[in-house]
């Protein structure tokens, strides 16, 4: 089959791309490679064992508060943040730090975080979280700072999408984590993670998958 130059334009940058986006889970000097959210996920688990006191401080100081909802503070959400940062920094992980994946490095130690804290600190039935609806979402990216990095993301990934995709998109981050696993919840990992990677959230990220492990 006769290839033109403009699909051979398009295979080679397909390809450059895809071994940039390989590189990008090495840490610099070496090491094991996994996604900024693997790496922070695993870092995080690691921080509330590490570090108990934290840990349940951050669970009793949530569940306290009044209402159904038991979401974390947002200085706790700043502190964990903190330490994602350095955790990617002792990790050589510079993809890690900054802009879109490093947002998902923060909100995958935050998340890996609280399961352990509300596993090995729990009061009651209640249970620590991270925001759910779309409006407490968008208030705690502001908390945090990254909201604009947040904000750049969805406009350069979405650009490349169809319309029906964003809408899609949109729906399941309005829904809290109990609806997502009741609509979604019978796909299979792989499934999850194929929707999140045409969603723009990463290379067969588990951004849906996580949402689906936490209920």
């Amino acid at each position: 089959m006769k290839v033109t130059k403009k699909q051979l334009v398009e295979i080679i940058s397909e390809e450059i791309n895809k071994a940039l986006g390989e590189l990008r889970t090495i840490p610099v000097g070496g090491g094991k490679a996994s996604t900024c959210e693997e790496a922070g996920a695993a870092a995080g688990a690691a921080y509330a064992k590490e570090n108990p006191d934290i840990a349940r401080s951050i669970v009793r100081v949530s569940v306290q508060q009044k209402g159904a909802k038991k979401q974390i503070k947002g200085k706790h959400s700043v502190l964990l943040d903190n330490a994602a940062k350095k955790a990617m920094q002792d990790q050589n992980r510079l993809s890690c730090q900054e802009g879109p994946e490093g947002m998902r490095a923060m909100d995958a130690f935050r998340d890996a975080f609280l399961k352990v804290a509300n596993e090995e600190h729990a009061m009651g039935f209640a249970s620590a979280s991270a925001p759910t609806s779309g409006a407490q979402i968008k208030t705690d990216r502001r908390t945090r700072g990254y909201d604009h990095i947040a904000a750049e993301a969805v406009t350069k990934v979405e650009g490349r999408m169809p319309p029906s995709v964003v809408k899609h998109k949109q729906q399941l981050a309005d829904m809290s984590d109990e609806e997502f696993a009741e609509k979604h919840g019978d796909k299979s990992e792989e499934q999850l993670r194929q929707m999140a990677w045409r969603h723009g959230y990463g290379k067969m990220s588990p951004h849906y998958w996580n949402r689906v492990k936490k209920t």
